[in-house]
Formats: C-alpha cells, structure tokens, sequence
C-alpha cells in the first residue's frame, strides 16, 4: 500500500463526512497509522492553501497520476513543500511532483508573500492552530 494513496482515500471519506478521520485510518490497510493519521491531518490542517497550489500549478488537469483527485494532490504537496522528510517511497508520484517542482515552489513562494510569511506553518502560528503536541 502507498502512504499518498490510503491518506487520499481517507481525506476524500472525511471531506464526504463518511466517518471520523481516527475510524478511517485505523480501519485502513496500511500498516503505519501512526505515519498515516500525521499525513491526514497535517494535510487537512493545511488543506485550503495545498488546494489553491495544486489549482495555481494545474496538477489535477496535467497530470494523469493524480486523475483529478484533489485529496492526492493535497496529500503530495504538503508532504513535498511542508514535510520533515519529503516524499517518501512514492515511486512514480514523486517523479510527478518533481516535473512540476519550480511551478510548484513558484506558487507556494506567492501564497506566503499574500500572507506575508515566509512559510505556511507561520500562517497557522498566527491563526491561534495549535499543533496536537502543544494541546
């Protein structure tokens, strides 16, 4: 199972309100919750400004891995522009969002100009998010 694909299976059943995103993901087949749930949720957390990027760069329309799904390309992008480690074992994904990495960081440098911060994870320190370690 790839991380990228159940973490947009869920995002899309959580977006559709089908269930709670923790019975999602436990109830998933990848083995590491633990990795999946943080996807999940960082993804959900950042989920506005992920969509406008993917919108900007055009992902869903140019891309036939992504095949219009907004939950994928979310997923990607916050683990490609946001993540501690980057993409991690996304084969063929990773290649995707690579072809498309200047348009994307072109656009993710204009989304933190328009808040006026140099990266995202200040936008939500200043919106009064906390993480779930500070809770």
């Amino acid at each position: 199972m790839n991380l990228y694909i159940e973490g947009a299976k869920v995002l899309n059943a959580v977006k559709q309100k089908k269930s709670s995103v923790k019975t999602l993901v436990y109830s998933s087949q990848y083995d590491n919750k633990k990795q999946l749930l943080a996807l999940v949720c960082e993804t959900l957390r950042y989920g506005s400004y992920l969509s406008d990027i993917a919108d900007k760069v055009d992902l869903l329309k140019t891309e036939h891995l992504l095949k219009y799904d907004n939950s994928l390309a979310e997923a990607l992008l916050f683990d490609f522009l946001i993540g501690k480690k980057g993409l991690v074992r996304a084969g063929r994904l990773k290649q995707t969002m690579t072809r498309h990495k200047t348009d994307i960081q072109k656009a993710y440098q204009k989304i933190c100009e328009e808040a006026g911060v140099t990266s995202l994870s200040e936008v939500m320190d200043e919106q009064g998010l906390m993480t779930r370690c500070t809770k």
